[in-house]
């Protein structure tokens, strides 16, 4: 087989590849206007509630960003953690930078999974009192549902253990980015057209190598 050939194959399947890994914002409040923000320390927790879409086998979360205004003082230590529902169930620490200066700040969650239709908690403080540097995450409006996730309350707590509600009208300024899990079907598909495009390419190969003198 020429090597043009082999490199059309190559590529096809590296684009294949592709489609299947890649990732998108399946929920975002990043771009509304911000209505102020709230102080984060390990005297102020802060949460915020979300549900995920309807892909079948979950998604893959790659990242959060958050929207943060400049903090006060000298903080120290943010974390930012993510819980399922209402229960609290810990299931692992986001990495990041700790946010002092206005801006988005991303966060890493490789190796997280979520399932699909299912409440989560993001959970947001940090090592120091906000006397000494609170950390400020901004919040806006509601968006609108996309991609079938919702975006739903904000949460306050003094020690991280006892939660109430701030407000339902509003919420944090944040950006999901996750991989949906694909279906084994559509697996199959991309494995059988990219054997098909094997075959054709190879068959018409052998077609020429035998016409010539």
């Amino acid at each position: 087989m020429k090597k043009s050939n082999l490199s059309i194959i190559f590529f096809c399947g590296m684009m294949a590849l592709r489609l299947t890994a890649q990732g998108s914002t399946f929920l975002s409040s990043i771009g509304g206007s911000p209505l102020g923000n709230r102080s984060i320390g390990i005297d102020s927790w802060w949460g915020q509630d979300f549900k995920t879409g309807t892909n079948s086998l979950g998604y893959n979360l790659n990242s959060i960003d958050l929207l943060m205004s400049s903090a006060s003082g000298v903080p120290n230590g943010f974390r930012l953690s993510l819980e399922l529902g209402f229960v609290h169930t810990p299931l692992g620490i986001l990495t990041g930078a700790t946010p002092t200066t206005a801006g988005v700040y991303s966060f890493s969650g490789s190796g997280l999974h979520l399932e699909p239709a299912t409440s989560y908690f993001l959970v947001a403080t940090a090592i120091s009192s906000t006397n000494e540097g609170a950390i400020k995450w901004s919040y806006t409006t509601q968006p609108a549902r996309t991609n079938d996730w919702v975006m739903n309350s904000r949460y306050h707590s003094f020690d991280g253990v006892n939660w109430l509600i701030d407000d339902r009208s509003t919420s944090f300024e944040f950006a999901i980015n996750a991989t949906a899990v694909p279906e084994p079907t559509s697996l199959a598909l991309l494995g059988i057209g990219g054997s098909f495009l094997f075959t054709r390419l190879a068959r018409k190969s052998r077609s020429k190598a035998m016409r010539q003198p």
